[in-house]
């Protein structure tokens, strides 16, 4: 379906083309021709513009099929959906379900009257039918409260007493004759129950708007007898009670071997360990995983923070080793060297230095000095180093005139960048403290107003 419609599409922007063609206009106004190659480099312009424009028809078809189906399915269930009929007769809901709300212009000789909102209530039974209903439900309930019991003349387990019942708008409430032996949930406690049985009405009230009307449910509770499982658990609980009965002043608990002539053996139900292993291991492995990969870049931008910091320190340090006659290899090993005597007092790590004791060991190596400052300002990526690494590469080709009072310029902008940083890392830390005061703006608020909530509850 879809290539049928692309075919069109491709069809239709043929023939605009055609016609367009023909009167020299040109077909594709805009830049968009020039975006899309600059998005797509490599590839004809011309066809990436008959692509684009051949989608563009494609969601237009699209989009106009599916309005007129919405538009007709709309107009069959304008029509089918009509509340009012040609005879002004306004359709009721059916018993149970809720009325509903219609606005209408009222017609005249005189004119339109209106809007009028008009309230449609559901139809409600006749005393006939509310009665047949009830009889009806009286029936059905005499086989849904069984539950687990077979009949109501043996009832020795819980009965199912529902508030209501699908398809019925009465509302139940229950009563019991004996509310020691079945109460109004329907719980039974025959744990004391006589082996011949216990008579006990059970009453059903039914009620509909203002009807009400009640039945009578006799039954019989019967104490409950164990059978198969059931009963083979009782035989384990009481032996066992009866052995712990024997050994209470004993220092060991032993467990029945028999029953009734029935070897038991006993296994210990453990918490399932393996699988809660395994999932801990793969979520391990997982985090670790990803963790690994959100630490190397937590890293990067750390490092990329420090040598930032670090910047205005090493322009100035480069600028007063320059202004005292060093050269700029001289002053590159110099600040290397005070680096590495930092380093063996147990100073921190900094980026720059390590980069710069990569740039002379590479000097000392052979490589020019020009390719060695170059490939220091790459290694540091930052743009601040690169624009310092141009300034001492472009002095290198036309000689040291200048130089100092670039570095001069250099250090004063540094030492500004410096003081914008600072800000924007203040500010940062306040951002970050946001949520740490609302929890604690919280945890005070609760705990002024929970002892007050108290006090007034206790007046």
């Amino acid at each position: 379906m879809m290539e049928k419609i692309e075919r069109l599409s491709r069809k239709l922007l043929e023939g605009y083309l055609i016609f367009i063609g023909k009167r020299g206009v040109d077909p594709f106004p805009g830049d968009y021709e020039k975006k899309l190659s600059l998005l797509s480099p490599g590839k004809e312009s011309r066809k990436l513009i008959k692509d684009y424009y051949s989608r563009k028809i494609v969601n237009i078809i699209l989009s106009t099929a599916a309005s007129l189906i919405l538009l007709i399915l709309v107009i069959i269930s304008s029509v089918t959906d009509d509340k009012i009929t040609d005879s002004y007769i306004l359709r009721r809901t059916e018993v149970g379900e809720e009325g509903y709300n219609i606005t209408l212009n009222a017609v005249t000789e005189d004119g339109e009257v209106g809007p009028l909102d008009i309230r449609i209530d559901e139809r409600m039974f006749k005393d006939e039918e509310c009665e047949e209903k009830m009889n009806e439900l009286y029936e059905k309930l005499l086989t849904q409260i069984l539950a687990d019991n077979e009949e109501l003349s043996h009832i020795d387990s819980d009965l199912y007493l529902p508030t209501s019942v699908e398809g019925y708008p009465f509302s139940l409430r229950w009563e019991s004759s004996d509310y020691r032996l079945i109460d109004s949930a329907g719980a039974v406690h025959n744990e004391e129950t006589e082996e011949e049985g216990v008579p006990v009405d059970i009453r059903v009230v039914m009620t509909y708007k203002d009807k009400e009307e009640s039945f009578d449910i006799k039954t019989v509770v019967y104490p409950y007898i164990p059978e198969g499982e059931d009963l083979l658990i009782k035989q384990i609980y009481d032996k066992a009670k009866a052995e712990n009965e024997d050994n209470r002043y004993e220092d060991y608990y032993r467990l029945p071997s028999d029953i009734n002539g029935r070897k038991i053996s006993w296994k210990e139900i453990k918490e399932p360990v393996i699988p809660i292993v395994t999932v801990i291991g793969f979520s391990l492995v997982f985090g670790l995983w990803l963790g690994a990969d959100r630490d190397l870049n937590r890293k990067y931008e750390d490092r990329n923070r420090q040598m930032m910091i670090d910047y205005a320190e090493f322009v100035s340090k480069l600028q007063i080793l320059l202004s005292s006659g060093a050269t700029i290899r001289t002053a590159f090993e110099h600040m290397v060297l005070d680096y590495r005597k930092s380093r063996l007092k147990g100073g921190g790590r900094r980026y720059v230095y390590e980069e710069l004791e990569l740039c002379v060991r590479k000097l000392g190596d052979g490589m020019s000095e020009g390719a060695c400052y170059e490939y220091f300002g790459k290694r540091c990526n930052l743009l601040c180093y690169r624009k310092l690494m141009s300034i001492l590469i472009q002095n290198l080709r036309k000689g040291t005139d200048g130089l100092i009072e670039a570095m001069d310029s250099e250090v004063h902008a540094a030492f500004e960048e410096r003081k914008a940083m600072a800000k924007r890392m203040g500010e940062e830390a306040q951002t970050k403290l946001i949520f740490p005061m609302m929890l604690q703006l919280g945890v005070v608020m609760i705990i002024i107003m929970i002892p007050a909530y108290l006090s007034f509850g206790v007046m």
